[in-house]
C-alpha cells in the first residue's frame, strides 16, 4: 500500500474467550535466527543447482522440470523443482539477536550452476531465461502460476487501500497459498518489524510486504481473506529502520461484507513489488512481531464524547464520535428504548451506518468504549429522526448486478420492471456516468479499475449496488 501504516483493527472481544496465552506473537522464525538447508540437485555428474539456504518455518516458489535432454550424447531426464529464491542470512549490527534476513532479486542464470547453465537455458522458453524474478517467501505453501497471478492482481491495485483489500473479495486463497500462521484466538492489529532495502542495477526497485487474515467459510467451502495490510513500496534506505503495517479489516472496505475475525494468517515477503523487478534487489528483514490489537492497558476506558449525525434518510443514518478506543458496542432501537432490548453492534472503528430503518420515526442510540474482558466506559445516548419516504430508498433485491468483482464489462437485469436510469458514482460521490437504457436487461462498461457506486432506478424504486472492477 502507498502509505505504511494503515487503519488499525481490534477483534471482536465479546464473541470468543481468549486463552491465557493467546496474544503472543504467533509469527515463527520472527527474527530469522534459524535456517534450513535445501538440497542441491546433478544431472548425471553435473550439478543443477547446489544446495541453498532459507529461513526455517517460511516456504518459497518452485519451478517444476520433468524434461529429457540430451547431455554428451546420452538422453537424461531432469526431474526436480528448481527453487526459486536467492535469500541468506545477515549478520553482524542487525536490529536483534544475530542474525536478519536478506531477499534478493535474481534470473535463473543466478541460481543454476554455470556449468548446467548453456545446456539447460536450450531447453527453456526465452521468457524464463531473461525474466527477473523476486524471491518471494510465505507462510503458507505457493502455486508458482497461481501466485504470480495474484502477486500481479495487488500490484495493478496497490493506487489505494479500497483497491487492494477489494480485489480479494470473494477469493478462494487456498487457490494461491495454502496453510499459513495458525492465529488460536489471537486477534491481528499490526505487523512491525525492520527493514532496510537495497535497488538493483536500475536503482529504481522497492520491495514488498502484505499479510492476510483469513477464514474458512462452510457455506462457500472457501478459505476467504477477511483483512490484511500491505506495503509495496519499501524503497533505498542503508540503515535499519521501524515499520509498522496495520491490519484492516474488508468489512472496513467493503460494509456489506460480514465482520469476521480470522483464524489463520499469511504473511507474503518480496524483493521487488513491481511489474518490473531489477536483478540483484535485495530486501532485508528483521524482527518481524504480530502485534495483538487488545489494549495493553487495561485500567483505563475513557468515555465516549461527541457523537455527530448526518446522512440522514428515510431507511437510514450514519453516527460518528471521538475515536477513544479500538473497539466499540453499540445499541439502538425505538426512542426510549431500555438498553439491552435493543439492535446490538459490534464496530471496530468510530462510526458505523444503520440501514434497514423505519421513515419517519424517532430513534435512540448508546454507544460505549470496549477497552477489555470487562472494562467498558459508560453508555453515551442520542436520538435522531428518520426523513419521510423519497426517491433515495434503498434496496437490493430487485435487480441483479454482475459479475462482481468485474473486469470490464457489467450486466445490469431488472427482471420484469424496465430499467429507466443507471448512474454510476465513484467511491467519492462523483457522477461518473448516467445511462437511460429503458430496457430489462443491459449492459456497460466501467471505465477504469476501482470502486464504484451503481444506482439503478427502475419503475417502482431505486436500488444501489457496490460494485468493483478488478
Amino acid at each position: 500500500m502507498k502509505k505504511l501504516v494503515l487503519p488499525l483493527i481490534i477483534g471482536i472481544l465479546t464473541l470468543f474467550t481468549l486463552p491465557a496465552n493467546a496474544q503472543t506473537n504467533p509469527i515463527p522464525n520472527n527474527s530469522f535466527e534459524n535456517w534450513s538447508t535445501g538440497q542441491g540437485y546433478s544431472v548425471s555428474i553435473v550439478p543443477l543447482f547446489n544446495a541453498f539456504n532459507y529461513p526455517t518455518s517460511w516456504d518459497y516458489l518452485k519451478y517444476p522440470v520433468n524434461e529429457s535432454i540430451s547431455l554428451y550424447g546420452m538422453p537424461i531426464t531432469i526431474n526436480t523443482d528448481i527453487p526459486l529464491l536467492k535469500a541468506s542470512a545477515e549478520t553482524g549490527t542487525v536490529p536483534d539477536g544475530q542474525k536478519a534476513l536478506k531477499i534478493e532479486s535474481f534470473m535463473l542464470s543466478d541460481i543454476i550452476t554455470s556449468t548446467a547453465y548453456p545446456l539447460v537455458s536450450t531447453y527453456l522458453d526465452s521468457s524464463l531465461t531473461n525474466m527477473i524474478f523476486p524471491t518471494l517467501l510465505t507462510t503458507g505453501e505457493t502455486d508458482l502460476n497461481q501466485v504470480m497471478l495474484l502477486l500481479s492482481t495487488l500490484i495493478e491495485n496497490i493506487s489505494s487501500d479500497s483497491l487492494l483489500l477489494a480485489a480479494l473479495v470473494d477469493l478462494d486463497i487456498n487457490e494461491y497459498i495454502t496453510g499459513g500462521i495458525a492465529l488460536n484466538g489471537f486477534v491481528p492489529g499490526q505487523l512491525k518489524g525492520s527493514y532496510k532495502y537495497q535497488s538493483g542495477s536500475g536503482g529504481t526497485d522497492q520491495g514488498g510486504i502484505i499479510y492476510f487474515g483469513t477464514k474458512y467459510n462452510s457455506t462457500t467451502h472457501h478459505r476467504e481473506v477477511v483483512g490484511g495490510g500491505g506495503v509495496l513500496n519499501l524503497t533505498d534506505i542503508a540503515a535499519y529502520q521501524p515499520f509498522a503495517i496495520d491490519y484492516t479489516p474488508i468489512h472496513d472496505i467493503l460494509p456489506e461484507q460480514p465482520l469476521t475475525t480470522p483464524d489463520s494468517l499469511v504473511v507474503i515477503l518480496l524483493s521487488s513489488a513491481s511489474l518490473a523487478a531489477q536483478q540483484g534487489s535485495a530486501l532485508f528483514l528483521d524482527n518481524l512481531v504480530l502485534a495483538s490489537a487488545i489494549p495493553e492497558d487495561p485500567d483505563t476506558c475513557f468515555d465516549i464524547q461527541n457523537i455527530t449525525i448526518t446522512d440522514i434518510t428515510d431507511h437510514s443514518v450514519t453516527l460518528h464520535w471521538d475515536d477513544v478506543s479500538n473497539l466499540y458496542e453499540g445499541e439502538y432501537g425505538l426512542a426510549g428504548f431500555v438498553i439491552g432490548t435493543g439492535t446490538t453492534l459490534n464496530l471496530l472503528t468510530n462510526t458505523t451506518t444503520l440501514t434497514g430503518l423505519t421513515p419517519n420515526t424517532n430513534y435512540g442510540f448508546h454507544i460505549r468504549a470496549v477497552c477489555g474482558d470487562n472494562l467498558f466506559s459508560n453508555w453515551t445516548s442520542t436520538t435522531f429522526h428518520t426523513s419521510q419516504v423519497g426517491i433515495s430508498s434503498y434496496r437490493e433485491d430487485m435487480v441483479t448486478v454482475y459479475p462482481n468483482p468485474a473486469r470490464e464489462e457489467l450486466h445490469v437485469r431488472a427482471g420484469s420492471e424496465a430499467i429507466r436510469e443507471i448512474r454510476v458514482y465513484s467511491i467519492d460521490g462523483r457522477l461518473v456516468e448516467a445511462i437511460t437504457p429503458n430496457a430489462t436487461d443491459i449492459s456497460l462498461q466501467l471505465p477504469y479499475r476501482g470502486i464504484f457506486i451503481l444506482q439503478v432506478e427502475t419503475e417502482n424504486a431505486v436500488e444501489t449496488h457496490r460494485i468493483v472492477r478488478q
